[in-house]
């Protein structure tokens, strides 16, 4: 990993930046996070699978509570954030939306990118997920 990220596990690659879920070899079923197990069917154990970067808004809200730490970022004054479901057309994932409150809509198509969550004890920031108003519009 190029950058500091909450969870490698949750990346297949930050440059740019790509989430690595899971399929079933057995029902093709693909979840995010990875998983071990198909939670459909026993085929056994799940492949990886890199999620597609592009999707549209299946749902959101705003997040109006300061999370606890360490997703607070100490020393700076709260500011409410979208959060919501994003259809990747192969898996819906729950993410940080990084889009103005007024142009967030159900369907509005999104682009994945990288965000700072948090600063780390070192001083490091520590980057998560989100997705962004995609300029292309263009989907899978």
């Amino acid at each position: 990993m190029d950058v500091a990220v909450v969870d490698p596990a949750l990346f297949a690659g930050t440059a740019p930046p790509r989430l690595a879920g899971s399929r079933c070899p057995g029902c093709a079923t693909v979840t995010f996070p990875r998983r071990g197990s198909c939670p459909r069917c026993p085929s056994g154990t799940m492949a990886a699978h890199t999620l597609p970067e592009r999707g549209v808004v299946w749902s959101w809200t705003v997040q109006e509570f300061e999370p606890k730490p360490p997703y607070r970022r100490l020393g700076e004054a709260f500011v409410p954030y979208a959060v919501g479901y994003v259809d990747l057309g192969v898996v819906i994932v729950e993410s940080r939306l990084d889009v103005p409150r007024e142009r967030l809509r159900i369907g509005l198509p999104v682009r994945l990118t990288m965000i700072p969550a948090f600063l780390g004890e070192d001083g490091t920031e520590v980057h998560t997920f989100a997705f962004s108003a995609d300029e292309d519009g263009e989907i899978w």
